[in-house]
């Protein structure tokens, strides 16, 4: 009877223990399957690089070919960006080009404020390029700005965008000593 007994208290000192680190198992194993927590933002590598790159130098193609200069650096590159959205100089259909309108966009919009830079932002959809606010997860997406609109048929006012992006990320960006920013 003793025996039976001691098997018994074996046996579910046995069950206990499996059920608890089942059950700890299972955590664990649902920490491990869960992805990190998004969005994920890193520094652009050499392939991000190169494809921002490609996006510009299309543009500076387009600016090149129609107009007889260069893109210029900053703000100058808003009348630009206008003129060739006013004269259609790409195609609606061509996605990619229109996106590299917005990468121009971008570094205007990086220019403006030395804690913004070219991220790239990662989520459960996927990857982007983006302006972030440097070491945080603020982030702004120029690449769609203009080709979203312009797929849509609407009026593209370059400059507006522009001013309303940089309202949108003025009050988390750093203020400025001696400034009104």
């Amino acid at each position: 009877m003793l025996t039976a007994q001691i098997a018994i208290a074996s046996l579910l000192l046995l069950a206990s223990t499996l059920g608890s680190s089942l059950a700890y198992s299972q955590e664990n194993l649902a920490k491990i399957n869960q992805k990190d927590e998004y969005p994920i933002i890193r520094a652009p590598n050499w392939l991000n690089q190169q494809f921002l790159i490609k996006q510009r130098k299309s543009i500076e193609e387009v600016t090149r070919s129609n107009f007889g200069q260069s893109l210029k650096i900053g703000k100058g590159n808003i009348p630009i960006l206008q003129r060739i959205i006013n004269e259609e100089l790409i195609p609606v259909e061509n996605k990619l080009e229109l996106q590299a309108l917005g990468i121009v966009l971008g570094d205007i919009i990086v220019e403006y404020d030395k804690k913004l830079a070219w991220q790239v932002y990662e989520d459960a959809e996927g990857s982007s390029h983006a302006v972030c606010l440097l070491d945080t997860k603020h982030c702004l997406f120029p690449a769609t700005m203009l080709s979203r609109r312009i797929e849509a048929g609407a009026t593209v006012d370059v400059h507006r965008i522009y001013e309303k992006v940089l309202g949108l990320i003025e009050p988390v960006l750093p203020k400025r000593a001696y400034s009104n920013r």
